[in-house]
C-alpha cells in the first residue's frame, strides 16, 4: 500500500489563494503507521483519494498516469 502526505491550507472557494502550500513527503520518507488503532483511525478519516478519469486531468494540467 502507497501512503502520501499531502497538506492543503483551507480557505473558501471565494478567496482563491496562491499561497496554498501543498507538502508531498517521498513515500521513503514516510513514518510507519502507529500501532495504535485510534491514531490510525484518526488519519484514515482525514485520507481523500481523488481519481482523475478521462479527460478531466488533462484539462487540469495532469500529464497522465504515474507509474
Amino acid at each position: 500500500m502507497r501512503r502520501l502526505l499531502v497538506q492543503v491550507e483551507s480557505t473558501s472557494e471565494s478567496e482563491g489563494s496562491a499561497s496554498d502550500e501543498v507538502l508531498v513527503v517521498p513515500y521513503d520518507n514516510l513514518a510507519p503507521m502507529s500501532c495504535d488503532i485510534a491514531k490510525s483511525k484518526q488519519l484514515l478519516d482525514k485520507l481523500v483519494v481523488v481519481k482523475y478519469n478521462g479527460a478531466l486531468g488533462k484539462n487540469m494540467g495532469f500529464g497522465g498516469p504515474k507509474y
